[in-house]
């Protein structure tokens, strides 16, 4: 017989809880021998899903017996602990510090005991801990769920020749990179909700090649702009702009930084 775990129980199920020792009969070995084949007592997961997504976050897979009560402890950032929970002999569901989440049973508890998370924002990041108390033990599933926010991106000429590339409010981080190779640095920016904003910047001196692009990678989407420029004597410079989204790239890392142009030639910027 797989031995009782602890769990969360709401305060409403106090008076359950204080018989739950006498209700508590182990079922055939047969019964109790299929249920600790089937369960593992505790599951752990890590979910990723972007930002304004549906989820649904399984509490268990496989048909339980002598269900007793089932109970969902969600643990976000900076919040009270929100509990839902079912009591199988009353077929009724309660939830405790829960409003404002935008987390509904996905179907009636008895079923599938599945969360429905969406629209998904960042203030959902956080853990999902489902525990089924049974006859024959308590088994738990806890999900550690990462919102993907994609960055918004800019292209943009700061005087005397510098350009910079923006990957602003991505998380996690994005990563920036150029071709060809140049004289460029990269800073990262923490806002407070934990999205990131990277800022690379390029100050091209001695740029011999027809065009410069800056590659900007993320687990949601990779992007490339593109600066194409003219000889100095034209003094004209054009910036074209290509998204081009490749689902879920991740291209590996900063590979290399910026390229220049001549110190002396002129920029106009135009987005394409």
């Amino acid at each position: 017989m797989v031995a009782a775990k602890s769990c969360v129980i709401p305060i409403w199920f106090h008076e359950y809880k204080s018989t739950q020792a006498a209700t508590q009969v182990p079922p055939s070995n047969e019964s109790t021998g299929q249920v600790s084949q089937q369960c593992p007592t505790n599951v752990t997961k890590s979910v990723s899903v972007q930002v304004n997504a549906m989820t649904n976050l399984s509490c268990f897979t496989h048909s339980i017996k002598d269900l007793i009560m089932t109970t969902w402890e969600i643990l976000l950032r900076d919040k009270t602990p929100c509990i839902i929970a079912y009591r199988e002999d009353k077929n009724e569901t309660k939830e405790t510090n829960c409003s404002g989440e935008g987390i509904t049973w996905e179907s009636r508890p008895e079923w599938n005991h599945t969360l429905r998370i969406g629209p998904v924002t960042i203030d959902n990041d956080g853990s999902y801990k489902c525990v089924f108390v049974t006859t024959a033990g308590n088994f738990q599933t806890v999900y550690h769920l990462s919102v993907l926010v994609p960055p918004a991106v800019t292209l943009s000429e700061e005087g005397d020749g510098t350009v910079v590339c923006k990957a602003v409010a991505g998380k996690p981080a994005a990563q920036i990179f150029w071709v060809p190779k140049g004289d460029c640095f990269t800073v990262n920016e923490t806002h407070h909700n934990r999205t990131v904003t990277v800022k690379s910047t390029c100050t091209w001196k001695g740029f011999n090649e027809s065009s410069a692009t800056c590659f900007i990678s993320h687990v949601t989407g990779s992007r490339n702009m593109s600066i194409e420029h003219q000889p100095h004597s034209s003094r004209e410079l054009g910036v074209s702009l290509i998204l081009g989204t490749m689902e879920f790239s991740i291209l590996g890392g900063v590979l290399s930084f910026g390229e220049c142009l001549k110190e002396d030639q002129w920029w106009q910027v135009t987005i394409h």
